[in-house]
């Protein structure tokens, strides 16, 4: 792919065939394959899900504001913060995705099931069931974190194991959780304590922390 723009930074290849061209939007651009070495972390897209915009080579992308507790149900309910529409740069060959996020029983174990979905499709390895012990209520404050890498150069579509021939449109990732039952409750992004007390405002909210990392 080429550009006729003119850049404000020019990166040659080492065998001198290619060329990353950045202009004066950050736009990035490639003359013949893109110039990564295998493993490299072309870009990484981390943030707290306060609201912020977090700016990468492949775009803006804002961060979910978390500002409030969520209360567990029996149906599988997206996990705020946790969604994130996503087109890699080109040369992506996985895509490693990281949602960590806080877990408290409200009702006994707080038996849970926590899911990745991919465009729709859980992604089955991804799958956690989260449990305390059969304890007083909120006594197991933790924390959970959901991650997959998402392979972008497989033989084939398989999104249930998280395998992708190619990945070159936007594509959404999300978590979702359900409770075990309504005897087995659970709340998420709460801090229960504090410093010896109940927690409240500003310290009762847990924000989320969201990655992705697009790599050669």
């Amino acid at each position: 792919m080429t550009n006729s723009v003119i850049g404000v930074r020019n990166i040659q290849h080492t065998n001198g065939t290619n060329a990353m061209v950045i202009d004066s939007d950050g736009t990035v651009t490639f003359s013949g394959a893109p110039p990564y070495r295998t493993g490299e972390i072309i870009e990484a897209i981390i943030g707290t899900c306060d609201g912020r915009t977090v700016t990468s080579l492949s775009g803006n992308y804002t961060l979910t504001n978390v500002t409030a507790i969520q209360t567990g149900t029996t149906t599988d309910t997206l996990i705020n913060g946790s969604s994130i529409t996503y087109t890699p740069p080109l040369g992506t060959k996985k895509v490693l995705y990281r949602f960590t996020y806080h877990w408290d029983n409200s009702e006994n174990s707080g038996i849970s099931h926590h899911k990745l979905f991919l465009e729709g499709t859980e992604i089955i390895p991804a799958y956690k069931s989260i449990a305390g012990n059969y304890v007083t209520n909120h006594h197991n404050n933790m924390s959970v974190t959901l991650e997959h890498v998402i392979m972008c150069d497989h033989t084939s579509d398989d999104q249930a194991n998280g395998l992708l021939n190619s990945w070159t449109t936007a594509k959404n990732i999300q978590c979702k959780f359900r409770e075990y039952s309504g005897s087995y409750e659970c709340v998420l992004h709460k801090n229960t304590w504090r410093d010896g007390a109940g927690s409240v405002a500003p310290y009762i909210i847990h924000k989320p922390q969201l990655e992705l990392m697009a790599i050669a």
